[in-house]
């Protein structure tokens, strides 16, 4: 059997988010890939989470629960000391049913100028192709509308034709 993590015991007061809702959490402890949470009612195992403390976001999968405790999974490391720390000063300990700011539940790292570069990249992308399949689309309507007006005007012309190869 695989040793645990060394854990860290703590008494932090966060946010959680699960599903659509939010509310507070405690954790309890910490380690650098999981943690030990409390709440009012614990998610679902199985299901995935978002915890955050001031900047700190934390995305886990319930690992087990039972009661008002649960544990908790990362795929990414945990950064202990910059959640107990808080570094951006912001407190999140307000009381669980409490709303916060769109702006705060959608706070999401900002892509660096690469990924803002490829972005603008496959969005002309996108666009020069839409244009491409509109003018494609438009180039056979406008042959199938040319070859419905000679079918539809050949059987007339060819008698105009006749007519004035009689005379």
């Amino acid at each position: 059997m695989k040793p645990r993590e060394p854990r860290r015991t703590v008494l932090i007061r966060a946010r959680m988010r699960t599903g659509s809702a939010w509310g507070g959490v405690n954790l309890l402890n910490l380690s650098s890939r999981g943690a030990l949470a409390q709440a009012e009612a614990s998610p679902p195992k199985g299901s995935y989470i978002e915890i955050r403390r001031g900047a700190q976001v934390i995305v886990a999968r319930v690992v087990w629960a039972e009661a008002q405790r649960f544990g908790l999974r990362t795929q990414d490391p945990i950064g202990i000391d910059d959640i107990l720390a808080d570094r951006d000063g912001s407190s999140s300990t307000g009381p669980p049913g409490q709303r916060h700011s769109d702006a705060e539940r959608r706070a999401a790292p900002r892509p660096n100028g690469a990924a803002r570069d490829r972005h603008e990249q496959s969005r002309l992308f996108a666009r020069c192709l839409e244009y491409s399949c509109m003018a494609g689309f438009g180039a056979v309507m406008a042959v199938a509308v040319l070859d419905l007006a000679r079918a539809a005007l050949a059987g007339p012309l060819s008698q105009v034709g006749a007519a004035l190869a009689l005379q």
